[in-house]
């Protein structure tokens, strides 16, 4: 009996043990770009919540679109003080994010370039607002109010929270005539609802926790004359089942299954690594170069950190791909300068400013095709 009872206690213990806790180290930093794979036909057996530990199987997975968010600090972008509350952001058509961005758009059918803004704190990963470059949303700095929940912290197995979240965007505001407004709200409620180990094409990840996010998106538009209502009209209602599978190890979900509201399985999206955008610390000071948007589409910045550095040699900057090539040289002419980059080829690049033939600043540029 005595035995049959250690051997519970041991059982019992390794369970525990089994069960992970997702906390804010566990979820996405600056200075990385998380590669990530979408698979929009293949379909992989969720399996049923419970206190039991699970073995997913999703290696089955294709590739039928990449995404590649790169998050880097709020604060070295110009739009720092109109997001006061974001510490991270992302730059670059919304199709480059996954489905990682919750209910803001970044621009129409997702190919605009723009900015989303982020805060990562103790209680979650949260959508702060969005700034697109064309269309509809071009040139307006859109505040989500409340903010939008993406994923809470700390969580382990039965975890629940609820979030609300709401956005406006004014379509003409006019004093003298009827005003419209496009209002998005996001009414959701997560569930850490299972536990267990997962397979991917990208490799095997033993302890895994599962998040289940149920979400209704309702968009409107209303229209005021000043203060008074004139109409209300509901143009767009999704209901949304998605699955947020969350480990220790690699601060992206290492999967994300988005299904409707009877479960029918839209697409999924795995993680296949991360690359390091930082500067590359081991060969100049750290605050010598700013390199943004990152990644870039069509054009970069690059600036001195500190202005006072320039003027005092002469200097130039180089962009340089992964095979040593330098397929960008030319004259610096001021501490903040902007290039095109339509002729230059995608992929991971290294950002130089060269002074006197000595190397001053350097930086990671990811440059998407």
């Amino acid at each position: 009996m005595k035995k049959n009872i250690a051997l519970l206690l041991v059982f019992v213990t390794v369970t525990v043990q089994a069960q992970i806790t997702i906390t804010v180290d566990d979820l996405p930093e600056d200075g990385f770009t998380y590669l990530t794979a979408t698979d929009t036909l293949t379909s992989v057996l969720l399996g049923t919540p419970g206190p039991s530990a699970q073995q997913w199987d999703f290696s089955s997975l294709t590739s039928h679109y990449p995404s590649v968010p790169t998050f880097g600090l709020t604060s070295t972008t110009q739009y720092a003080n109109a997001f006061a509350q974001s510490n991270l952001y992302t730059f670059g058509p919304a199709a480059m994010f996954g489905g990682f961005f919750g209910g803001a758009p970044v621009g129409e059918a997702g190919l605009s370039n723009g900015f989303m803004f982020w805060r990562t704190d103790v209680t979650g990963h949260y959508v702060i607002g969005f700034r697109s470059e064309a269309g509809i949303y071009a040139n307006r700095n859109v505040l989500v109010n409340p903010t939008e929940l993406l994923i809470p912290t700390p969580a382990t197995y039965g975890t629940t929270r609820a979030d609300s979240s709401r956005w406006v965007l004014s379509m003409n505001l006019n004093p003298t005539d009827v005003d419209t407004f496009y209002i998005s709200t996001v009414s959701k409620t997560f569930l850490a609802d299972a536990w267990g180990s997962l397979i991917t094409p990208y490799g095997s990840f033993p302890d895994v926790l599962r998040m289940h996010e149920y979400a209704v998106k309702v968009d409107s538009v209303t229209a005021t004359f000043g203060n008074t209502p004139v109409y209300s009209i509901e143009i767009a209602r999704d209901t949304m089942n998605n699955y947020l599978y969350l480990t220790n190890t690699e601060h992206y979900p290492v999967a994300m299954v988005s299904a409707d509201k009877n479960f029918n399985i839209r697409k999924v999206e795995y993680y296949n690594g991360a690359i390091s955008t930082s500067i590359e610390e081991a060969d100049v000071p750290k605050t010598a170069l700013s390199v943004w948007p990152n990644p870039a589409c069509d054009r970069v910045t690059v600036a001195l950190k500190d202005r006072t550095l320039y003027g005092k040699g002469k200097m130039h900057i180089e962009i340089v791909d992964m095979m040593g090539r330098i397929v960008y040289s030319a004259p610096l002419q001021s501490a903040l300068t902007e290039i095109e980059l339509g002729t230059q080829l995608s992929g991971l690049h290294m950002v130089r400013i060269i002074e006197n033939g000595t190397l001053i600043g350097n930086g990671k540029l990811l440059i998407a095709p």
